[in-house]
């Protein structure tokens, strides 16, 4: 089994911005993710679980056609928020549907059943609870009218600038899961 994070990967010069912030944050207080171009990328979740590793291609396949009527889209930033450490953005009308047809496409597929051997990991790191929680909750917590798009920068609260922010959402992954819900490894990816 698997923990994995169907996500939006962000264009490259958001990618790179949301890496620079991440950057500035672990240079004014010691951060617990550090995102970076390869092994914590920035993204947008849009579903978490569980599944066996040998459906991961059967994943793609149901993505892929799912995704196949699927347009680009715009998104913006709406507010900074003190209870993420993250970007909180606009849950426009393409979001919340391209989230939820996923979720239904995908249900049966996903499981909430989660250990800390399912996560990517450095060695012996240990997965925090929160995120296993995080995960094992995330489709009563996190989906359908409880979704709430953002762009995750470290864990807990912190202040996060707040500057205007809009672009296109054009790529949908599979990855990896790692520690704090953090999309360490693309499995695969499909473009809009």
């Amino acid at each position: 089994m698997i923990a994995v994070d169907i996500a939006i990967l962000l264009p490259a010069d958001i990618r790179w911005r949301m890496i620079g912030l991440s950057k500035d944050l672990s240079k004014k207080k010691k951060t617990r993710i550090r995102l970076s171009k390869t092994g914590c990328l920035p993204h947008i979740t849009l579903l978490m679980g569980t599944l066996p590793r040998r459906n991961i291609s059967d994943m793609l396949m149901i993505l892929k056609d799912t995704l196949a009527t699927e347009k680009p889209f715009m998104i913006k930033r709406i507010a900074a928020n003190a209870k993420r450490a993250g970007v909180e953005l606009e849950k426009n009308r393409a979001i919340s549907r391209l989230q939820s047809r996923l979720e239904r496409a995908l249900r049966g597929q996903l499981s909430n059943h989660v250990n800390e051997d399912m996560f990517f990991r450095k060695g012996s790191e240990s997965i925090n609870p929160r995120t296993l929680s995080y995960v094992k909750r995330f489709a009563i917590d996190s989906s359908e009218k409880n979704y709430q798009p953002h762009i995750t920068i470290d864990s807990g609260s912190r202040k996060i600038p707040f500057y205007p922010l809009v672009f296109t959402c054009s790529h949908i992954a599979v990855c990896h899961l790692g520690n704090f819900c953090t999309c360490r490894k693309i499995l695969g990816a499909i473009r809009l």
